[in-house]
């Protein structure tokens, strides 16, 4: 698995630091990328630890929009549709599951 060979980022390592200092807010982002961080501490620190979390919103995310194409449209077929082009995204950030914002706000 990429995530777990992959090193970790100076933003992930960044973001990783917060998560040893859990706040309600930081100077230039929101929280919950060091809380979930934190979540999966118990794991270790390994890349994949710090990435489980992020790996997690993004099938959040494809199975939301999946869901949302079955209910708009009464479609199996749509919802398949819907489901992969999330997974597929042609953004390399989303395929390792990088620890960053974007995944969150993509689930939530």
């Amino acid at each position: 698995m990429i995530a777990a060979r992959y090193p970790l980022t100076a933003d992930e390592t960044y973001y990783w630091v917060w998560s040893k200092h859990l706040a309600y807010g930081y100077t230039d982002h929101p929280p919950m990328v060091a809380w979930l961080i934190a979540l999966t501490s118990a794991f270790g620190n390994g890349p994949l630890s710090v990435r489980l979390p992020f790996i997690v919103c993004e099938a959040v995310a494809a199975y939301a929009a999946g869901r949302a194409a079955i209910v708009l449209s009464g479609s199996a077929l749509a919802g398949t549709a819907a489901t992969l082009t999330v997974l597929l995204i042609p953004q390399g950030r989303l395929a390792i599951g990088e620890a960053l914002p974007d995944g969150p706000y993509l689930a939530s």
